[in-house]
């Protein structure tokens, strides 16, 4: 695949328009809010298209911050301890709301990298079922090349990360369940 230039423009698969600085890794667009309607694969597959476009390593972390910088603020009321990520070195809120049949969730971090990193597992499994969410098979770190370039505790608060959303997941589905 070709790298577009600098602030360069395409239709992305999904048909969206999306125009982005490669050198300053910066885009014009949420990808929290626009993709809502896509599936879990659709989702990994839009992130492993984005970072392809990326040949150097630093140029992907510094479109991680940016992602990290474009997460919307959680809600304070939600910043508290029992909305921490336990196994993260940095802290880590996450907060689920259920509606509709779909989670929702929203996330902070101290850090950011790993508020980088935690609004790539949100923009993956928000806006899905409690059962998507659950049985979710989750491949893109690894096709980017990420796990191999976190440190083992980064990679560790990734993993708790996903994790504790997968929770999220079964515990809405048993909801579901009993309330039938």
């Amino acid at each position: 695949m070709k790298l577009p230039k600098a602030d360069s423009s395409w239709l992305t698969a999904d048909g969206l328009f999306q125009t982005c600085n490669l050198e300053l890794a910066t885009c014009n667009y949420n990808p929290l809010t626009l993709h809502l309607h896509m599936t879990i694969k659709e989702q990994q597959e839009a992130i492993i298209e984005e970072f392809s476009f990326f040949t150097e390593w630093a140029e992907k972390y510094e479109y991680i911050i940016q992602l990290g910088k474009d997460l919307p603020l959680i809600d304070d009321a939600y910043k508290k301890d029992e909305n921490l990520i336990k196994g993260c070195q940095s802290k880590v809120w996450l907060h689920a709301d259920y509606k509709d049949g779909k989670v929702y969730f929203t996330a902070d971090s101290d850090a950011l990298i790993t508020k980088g990193l935690v609004s790539m597992v949100v923009r993956v499994l928000s806006g899905q079922t409690p059962e998507a969410i659950a049985n979710a098979e989750i491949y893109f770190i690894d096709a980017i090349g990420l796990k191999s370039h976190l440190s083992m505790t980064r990679s560790n608060g990734l993993l708790s990360m996903l994790k504790q959303m997968k929770m999220y997941g079964l515990a809405f589905q048993a909801k579901n369940d009993s309330d039938v």
